[in-house]
């Protein structure tokens, strides 16, 4: 990502959706250091308690204002409420989808993305920090444990064209590419099952 040119201001928006604890592993940390605005999306409860404590309260200069934290698991379609199986103290990598590793469920709201995103616009807005939602953010990252191309095909079914997207994938990368490449996005990485694909902005395209 070092390699493609430094996106304009105005696309300084991480959205950063299975933010664990918002720290260890983050792909969001260090551009809300850098001053972006975040809106980090956290299913698990106690996770979401880290995150302020990690990065709303940890003093980054602005966070309180500048990041917003949702307790809800994104959905492609669903509101309501859904089971989220957790690994005990270890809450990174907690899923809807019960995994073979010895978890527990416990109850979780879930959001459809059209709602997620309404939601997330409505903050910033209620914030100041900004008068429509972009439609070319510059960071989407995914880490929902097993439903990333779910919400990213909902993503760009609601017209959002994310400057970077990262998620991952193991069964089946294949379908990433078909629906990215016909939007122009192109593959910077794919490595461990991350994936992380490139547009640039419609301002900066030839």
């Amino acid at each position: 990502m070092q390699k493609q040119p430094s996106l304009p201001i105005e696309h300084h928006l991480v959205i950063d959706v299975g933010a664990n604890d918002g720290f260890q592993g983050s792909h969001s940390f260090n551009l809300i250091q850098l001053g972006w605005t975040a809106a980090l999306v956290e299913p698990d409860p106690q996770a979401c308690r880290e995150i302020r404590d990690n990065v709303v309260r940890r003093g980054l200069s602005g966070a309180e204002r500048r990041v917003v934290v949702c307790n809800v698991a994104a959905t492609e379609e669903t509101d309501g409420e859904a089971e989220l199986f957790v690994k005990g103290w270890r809450r990174t990598g907690s899923s809807l989808r019960k995994p073979d590793a010895k978890t527990y469920p416990i109850n979780v709201r879930t959001a459809s993305v059209t709602t997620l995103l309404r939601n997330i616009e409505q903050e910033l807005k209620a914030r100041g920090l900004l008068e429509t939602f972009p439609v070319e953010p510059g960071v989407l990252s995914l880490d929902t444990e097993g439903f990333d191309f779910e919400v990213l095909r909902g993503c760009i079914d609601q017209g959002l064209r994310p400057c970077y997207i990262l998620a991952e994938e193991r069964e089946d990368p294949d379908r990433y590419y078909e629906l990215l490449t016909p939007l122009g996005y192109e593959c910077l990485a794919y490595f461990d099952a991350d994936l992380i694909f490139y547009r640039a902005p419609t301002g900066q395209i030839n």
